[in-house]
Order: structure tokens, then C-alpha cells, then sequence
């Protein structure tokens, strides 16, 4: 036993981050749309799953040479490791009931299921092709909040505030989102621009990580530069953030995989966030 799981932990880390996140995807498809509920395949493959995280996680700086996209893929693989436990192992989504199969549901079953078929028809109406599986399982593969389905997670961001059940419609959405990928490729470049490799290397050195234990040591000019970093790097994880969700929006919406009320904004107004309760919700 040892020895097979040591060929296939050799195996897996030698295998690109990349491919090893899409695998990652592909089984979570798989396992939500073509198993039951009750399955030995969804609990068997939880091993797997963890292994490609870890090699991800220790091969993907290596691998892309580029730090913003390992730690995106890094974080990703290990998003989807977490959203397999929930999905395919406690939740128990399937394709048989168009959503998770235990845990408490927001009202009682006989409601909740009505609900589900209003919200997403297409799935109780066609037979149980191989697309409409697919369908299904890349919904439960990608959709973190549950956007627009009666399992929507609480506080997810409007459209408009004025009107809570305003959807733009798909050509508007599909053109917004367009307009975000390019400015946020254009003000990530913009961060990018005063960076200088061989003063980031002095100034952010491990030795100068701790802040507390050598005040004495501490200028000015250090702590100047400690608020920009801290806000340039909360700025570059919004844009990137917002990025790369415009990037997968698009490509959903623009391939019929799922609608536009599915992709709501992932982040709510700075406005709103006045309070640390509502700064969090």
C-alpha cells in the first residue's frame, strides 16, 4: 500500500500545477453529475484530491516562475479541495436532485425542491443527457455562493441596491465584463510599474518582517512604506480578484453554461463597509 501510494504521490508532483487544477475541476464535474449521493467513489477520491493540492501548493511557484499566478493557482487548488469536501461529501449535490442531497434546507424539502425546479428548470425538464450532467456539474464545481438558486449563501452583492432583482441583460453583462478584464490588466501593469526588484529585496527582507521587536531600528520612511505595500498589495488582490471573476464570468455567460444571474459582483460597495460587521458581510 505504501509503495502504491508513494508511485503515485512521485507521479502526481511531477505533473504541471496547471493540469493538476484543471483535474481538480474535472473530478469535482464528474463526481457531483454522473455519482449518487451515497457513492464509496466520492469519499475514495478525497485522497487524490488532497495530493494534487499539496503538489500544487509546492510546485507552482517553481513551475510558473511568476508569483501573483502560482499564488492564484496555489489558493485555487486548494478553494476546490474545500469545495469538494462541501459538495460532493457533505452536502452530497446531485444531479438526481438538482442540488445538495442532505444537510438542513432553507425551508422544508417538499418547498425547497419546488423551488429548485422553478430555479433552474432545465434540469427536471430534459432527460438526464450527458450535457445537461456536465451542466450541472460544473455548476456545483464553480458555484461558491450559489448565486440565483435557493441555496444562495447570505449577503451576496446586487446588481443595484435600488432594485434587488434587476439583472443586466447578457449582451450588457457580457460587454461590462469585458471593460473590467481590460481595466484590471491595465491597473495591475500600472502597480507593477515602480517596482524595483533590487530595492523590494532590501526593504521587504525577512529580516525586517518583524516590526514590533525592533522599533529602536524603525524610520520614518520604513513605516511610509509599510502602509503603501500593505496598500498597494490590498489593492493588486481586489483587482486581481475581480479579474479573474470577470475572466470565468465571461467565458460561462458567454458560453450558455449558466446565466447571468449566477455571476452577482463579487464584492459589495467600499461604501457599505462602514462598521466591522458590515465590512465583513
Amino acid at each position: 500500500m505504501l509503495s502504491v501510494s508513494g508511485f503515485a504521490s512521485s507521479h502526481v508532483t511531477r505533473l504541471h500545477p496547471g493540469l493538476l487544477l484543471v483535474t481538480q475541476v474535472v473530478l469535482i464535474v464528474a463526481v457531483t453529475g454522473f455519482t449518487s449521493p451515497s457513492s464509496i467513489i466520492r469519499l475514495s477520491l478525497l485522497p487524490f484530491m488532497a495530493l494534487c493540492s499539496w503538489s500544487i501548493v509546492l510546485t507552482s511557484l517553481k513551475s510558473m516562475h511568476r508569483g501573483p499566478w502560482a499564488a492564484f493557482v496555489g489558493g485555487s487548488s486548494l478553494t476546490f479541495l474545500l469545495q469538494y469536501i462541501s459538495t460532493a461529501l457533505l452536502s452530497r449535490w446531485s444531479f438526481v436532485t438538482s442540488g445538495p442531497s442532505s444537510g438542513t434546507p432553507p425551508q422544508d424539502l417538499k418547498q425547497d425542491r419546488d423551488r429548485t425546479q422553478e430555479a433552474v428548470p432545465e434540469m427536471k425538464n430534459i432527460s438526464e443527457t450527458l450535457g445537461a450532467r456536465l451542466k450541472f456539474g460544473f455548476l456545483a464545481a464553480t458555484s461558491f455562493r450559489y448565486s440565483g438558486t435557493p441555496y444562495e449563501v447570505r449577503n451576496v452583492p446586487r446588481f443595484s441596491a435600488q432594485d434587488p432583482n434587476f439583472a443586466p441583460s447578457r449582451k450588457e453583462f457580457l460587454r461590462r465584463k469585458a471593460i473590467t478584464i481590460l481595466i484590471c490588466c491595465l491597473a495591475l501593469d500600472f502597480l507593477n510599474l515602480g517596482a524595483d526588484p533590487e530595492s523590494n529585496a532590501i526593504n521587504l527582507s525577512p529580516e525586517r518582517v518583524p516590526l514590533f521587536t525592533r522599533l529602536s531600528d524603525v524610520t520614518g520612511q520604513e513605516l511610509i512604506m509599510r502602509l503603501f505595500v500593505t496598500l498597494g498589495f490590498g489593492a493588486g488582490v481586489y483587482i486581481f480578484q475581480t479579474g479573474i471573476q470577470s475572466i470565468f464570468a465571461l467565458v460561462d455567460v458567454g458560453l450558455g453554461l449558466s446565466e447571468v444571474k449566477s455571476w452577482r459582483p463579487l464584492f459589495g460597495s467600499p461604501w457599505d463597509a462602514y462598521t466591522v460587521r458590515r465590512f465583513w458581510r
